[in-house]
């Protein structure tokens, strides 16, 4: 039920100033027809925020007096808190058309406006956002410079990155994105919906080209919530076309990904703390190169849980641990089983801090570990073991903190810092990076 109240100038003619002694529905019963006695008790309802029985006597009033145009206002307002749209909208539509005076005519047109708009079962929404990002080592180089030959040997092989840069490489690149989201409102008992989201983005490199591509994802779902848990079960098809490279005057090709994912979100309170688990299986398929992209191709099975606790007005504190089982799509390629199938734990830690109205602060760490279930004998000397460590901070400003024609803007900055640390020095890769993002949500 909606919050209601009404202004105070509304009343001052319904409601005689020396009929302000608390009246009982005993009263009500005993005279019924009594027009002054209902208005009364329909203002006592709705200040003690008993909206029902107000209904009921304001009502008794129009059928009393049916040209009472200031009960039906009140009855307009009184159905709107009820969730009754339809009638609402009848009775303001017929109020419109009449002479009102100013106050009055100017609540009815705002009224009108919030009961069609809550009659709407869809809603179209999006995003527009570009940011600015560097990274450090775009190329994925390792700490120590080199990479294993087939007998395990590093010496004297140094890493070659796509673009065939032997040495650690970093870039400056943009990414503009584009966000769709349409969502139906199933207009049942628990407010389920479906929705339909649409997003494009393409990103270019300043000095290199490893990181050019076009990226689209389409995702379908449907927000069911049960009793004190809200399910998100969503579908998606994601691609991300990367450009082709040209080094030393030969065009290299680059893998072409699609990844189709299912998955279920679903969201509940306990106590003071926010619990939301994802349930998620994804298949990536590789593309452009052969049995080369075969070997990567693979699918993943997670399941995470995440808490969420506030701790005062401006901090929350938050947890999350993660299992994921990754497996080759087809273990007959070789190499695809070597270097696909591995187990994932992982946990991580946050904090969200709210130094002043419109502006937030997010720390987060993350320590991942990936267990490789079969050694690679071409490259590997052990069994592969990964701790990939994740640490960032960001920093946001909503549009609160500028002009008014601005308003709708949020600036996003992200600085991180990752590294990957094996059992083998050629998979150790340390990462660093900082981003500005500037999006811009509209509606429809």
């Amino acid at each position: 039920m909606k919050q209601f109240f009404f202004g105070f100038t509304l009343w001052v003619w319904l409601v005689p100033t020396a009929a302000m002694a608390e009246i009982s529905y005993i009263e009500i019963l005993k005279d019924p027809d009594n027009v002054e006695l209902n208005r009364q008790y329909a203002l006592e309802r709705i200040q003690a925020q008993d909206i029902k029985p107000a209904l009921s006597a304001i009502e008794r009033v129009i059928q009393a007096e049916p040209l009472d145009l200031g009960a039906r206002l009140i009855r307009a307002q009184i159905l709107i808190s009820l969730g009754d749209y339809a009638l609402a909208q009848s009775e303001l539509e017929l109020l419109a058309r009449l002479k009102l005076p100013a106050e009055q005519s100017d609540l009815v047109t705002k009224l009108l406006q919030e009961s069609r708009n809550a009659k709407k079962r869809l809603f179209i929404s999006g995003q527009l956002s570009h940011s600015f990002s560097y990274n450090d080592n775009v190329g994925g180089h390792t700490d120590s410079g080199l990479i294993a030959d087939v007998n395990g040997n590093t010496a004297g092989n140094f890493f070659t990155d796509a673009e065939g840069h032997s040495s650690q490489t970093s870039d400056l690149f943009n990414t503009t994105q584009l966000k769709l989201n349409f969502l139906y409102d199933l207009n049942n008992q628990d407010k389920d919906s479906v929705y339909l989201d649409l997003t494009t983005s393409k990103t270019n490199g300043s000095s290199t080209n490893i990181s050019d591509g076009i990226y689209n994802k389409v995702t379908i779902g449907s927000y069911l919530n049960t009793q004190g848990i809200n399910n998100n079960l969503y579908l998606s098809y994601a691609k991300n076309n990367k450009k082709n490279l040209v080094v030393n005057n030969q065009t290299v090709i680059q893998d072409k990904q699609e990844t189709v994912s299912l998955g279920l979100k679903s969201t509940f309170q306990i106590q003071e703390v926010n619990i939301q688990t994802d349930l998620l299986r994804e298949t990536t398929n590789f593309s452009n190169r052969g049995a080369l992209s075969d070997a990567s191709d693979a699918t993943t099975s997670s399941f995470s849980v995440n808490g969420l606790k506030p701790i005062s007005y401006t901090t929350a504190i938050y947890a999350n641990v993660n299992y994921a089982e990754r497996r080759a799509s087809d273990p007959t390629i070789a190499l695809a089983s070597e270097s696909q199938n591995r187990d994932t734990r992982g946990i991580g830690f946050g904090l969200i801090h709210t130094p002043a109205t419109g502006q937030r602060v997010t720390l987060n760490t993350s320590l991942q570990n990936h267990k490789y279930k079969i050694r690679n004998q071409l490259s590997d000397q052990y069994l592969r073991k990964d701790n990939e460590l994740l640490a960032s901070i960001a920093y946001s400003l909503d549009g609160s903190l500028f002009p008014k024609n601005l308003s709708s803007l949020k600036v996003d900055f992200l600085l991180s810092h990752s590294r990957v640390m094996s059992n083998m020095p050629t998979y150790d890769i340390t990462t660093n990076s900082f981003t500005i993002l500037g999006s811009y949500p509209f509606s429809l």
